[in-house]
């Protein structure tokens, strides 16, 4: 895997089993960002590469100002191009990847484990929005997921190793642990001992560290969007000393 920042222009053929993933630009329009939907696809990536049949080249994209070279591929984010085939849906490129490189294998077939997870990024989303001020409900939709988690003794949603879900879940639980603490000082509650577990475990593993933006990218990405609160100068300073967060309350 390489990084780059900017379209690629190197039209030089490239090995049958390597992939270009664009995903989106940071604060300074280089950087890696904070959107979800590329960080799955990240982590679904490294997860696949780690047996050495896919190779990939992540190129950041500046989506407020894209490359003419980028304009021609796609408007959207994430993509990725392999050979002459450009997908640009998440769920696409997961299927593609998983008929194309079979090594890894991702897919799940868990009704349960997608029904306690189904809804608590739209509830953090309302209560960052302020269409609840109470966190209740997002409270509630975390005691489901701590309370699946519990019941299953696996380490992750499905069993003892990723998968596709666990790269969807893993992505969206990093974003309100950060941005609900820097923007409304809420804390997932340490009482969701199973939730806190399945984060350490995800933690523990090099290719989450990987695809993991920084604190003040994720808190930054979310200060920007309409009817969420602003990020101060002074916490602006202290998520960028923070890195990125990758360990649990004791």
């Amino acid at each position: 895997m390489a990084a780059n920042s900017g379209a690629n222009s190197n039209m030089a053929a490239k090995p049958s089993n390597h992939i270009d993933l664009y995903v989106r630009a940071g604060s300074d329009g280089s950087c890696y960002g904070a959107c979800p939907s590329c960080q799955q696809i990240f982590l679904v990536m490294l997860l696949k590469a780690q047996t050495k049949e896919l190779q990939f080249t992540v190129t950041t994209i500046n989506m407020a100002k894209p490359p003419e070279s980028y304009r021609r591929l796609s408007s959207r984010i994430p993509v990725i191009v392999h050979q002459e085939r450009i997908m640009e849906d998440p769920n696409e490129i997961v299927q593609y990847l998983d008929l194309n490189f079979l090594e890894i294998d991702l897919t799940y077939n868990n009704k349960a484990a997608e029904k306690a997870t189904e809804n608590f990024f739209s509830k953090f989303a309302f209560y960052m929005r302020e269409v609840t001020t109470d966190p209740q409900h997002l409270l509630f939709e975390l005691r489901k997921v701590d309370e699946y988690l519990g019941s299953t003794g696996s380490k992750y949603l499905c069993g003892d190793e990723m998968t596709y879900l666990d790269c969807i879940v893993l992505s969206k639980l990093q974003h309100v642990r950060i941005t609900a603490k820097a923007l409304k000082g809420f804390d997932i509650p340490t009482e969701f001992t199973h939730l806190w577990e399945y984060m350490k475990n995800a933690y523990d593993t090099d290719v989450f560290k990987k695809a993991c933006p920084s604190d003040y990218e994720i808190a930054h990405s979310w200060s920007l969007k309409p009817g969420i609160p602003r990020l101060s100068h002074k916490l602006e300073i202290e998520l960028k000393k923070n890195g990125t967060s990758l360990t649990v309350p004791c």
